[in-house]
């Protein structure tokens, strides 16, 4: 009995000393656990930061591009969208990249307005619209994009493939299926398509 109460005593005794070492390592180590994950926090904030300025210099090279362009055109009126109003413009560019996408060969989901930074002179005209296609249509819209008159720029493009084709491809790979023909890989593409109208001179 006497055993079973020392060895009781020297367990509690182990609990309590175990306690007051965790207390004392919260206390001593706690603040500066949370100073690291305030460091992590701003470290990860200032890496945002700089992801978003890096996208502001691309943007800014790509205007330069625009305003470059804008001033050695002889004319400059085939640059912009026709439109005496930002409505009439928007519904322009709405004709405009569906038929794009269409002579591309993909299919075109939805599409939406954005807003955007003006040119001196000129009002921001954007169209996000999203489409499903094969890569080769994608490349296709691109090109045609890039030599469009009146000038179009792709603010942002996102790539997505469907869930249940991703799935289909990693089989293959894997030896799970097989297929007796290439396999053509359908797209879920998002894009952010860009105009300007000019303004009247004052």
């Amino acid at each position: 009995m006497a055993e079973t109460r020392a060895l009781a005593s020297k367990v509690a005794a182990a609990g309590i000393l175990l306690v007051i070492l965790l207390l004392f390592w919260s206390y001593l180590f706690g603040p500066y656990f949370s100073y690291l994950e305030r460091q992590r926090e701003e470290l990860s904030a200032a890496q945002r930061k700089l992801a978003g300025y890096r996208q502001l210099i691309r943007s800014e090279t790509e205007i330069t591009r625009a305003v470059g362009s804008l001033e050695k055109a002889d004319d400059g009126d085939s640059l912009f969208l026709p439109g005496a109003s930002h409505a009439i413009a928007s519904a322009k560019l709405r004709e405009l990249i569906s038929d794009y996408i269409d002579s591309a060969g993909a299919r075109i989901i939805s599409s939406q307005e954005y807003e955007g930074a003006n040119l001196p002179g000129t009002r921001f005209v954007g169209l996000r619209v999203q489409f499903n296609g094969e890569a080769e249509n994608l490349v296709n819209l691109l090109h045609a994009l890039e030599s469009a008159q009146p000038l179009l720029f792709v603010d942002e493009i996102n790539v997505t493939a469907p869930r249940q084709h991703s799935a289909r491809l990693r089989r293959l790979r894997a030896g799970q299926a097989s297929s007796p023909a290439p396999v053509r890989q359908s797209l879920n593409v998002r894009l952010d398509i860009a105009g300007y109208i000019r303004l009247p001179s004052s």
